[in-house]
């Protein structure tokens, strides 16, 4: 039982992760529109969560450089797998973390913020459909 819990709670974190960039990808994309589906205030308030997630990684990437830094073992690893997608070094990566956290800051977004964005989402997606498959699995 505890096993299918953990699966579980790690999947939820996926989603989440998986939630905020296209919630945030999608605010990028209505900020440039002039009929707005969302709210200024759902604007904002997809802006700040895309900013915090970056503000997050980026804390976790100083901690593959500085020692002492405590992270959530998901947003770690995630870092982790980014840095190799991207195939930088993870001082490089905190620099292209600090760029989109200040793009969203500023409640705008270049296009390596979007591609940040879309390869955080296509991670995450890819660990949460493994959850999902063991958790699957367990049940039957």
């Amino acid at each position: 039982m505890t096993d299918r819990w953990f699966l579980s709670k790690d999947a939820m974190k996926g989603l989440d992760l998986v939630s905020v960039c296209i919630n945030t990808l999608f605010a990028i994309e209505q900020a440039g529109e002039e009929k707005k589906v969302l709210s200024e205030e759902e604007l904002q308030n997809n802006m700040a969560r895309g900013e915090l997630l970056f503000k997050k990684l980026r804390v976790a990437a100083e901690g593959q450089i500085e020692k002492g830094v405590e992270v959530d073992p998901v947003i770690f690893r995630l870092v982790d797998e980014l840095r190799k997608e991207l195939r930088v070094t993870p001082s490089q990566l905190v620099k292209k973390l600090m760029r989109a956290e200040d793009d969203l800051n500023r409640a705008q977004a270049s296009e390596e913020t979007v591609k940040l964005l879309e390869k955080i989402s296509d991670i995450a997606k890819s660990w949460t459909e493994k959850k999902v498959a063991a958790l699957s699995s367990s049940i039957h």
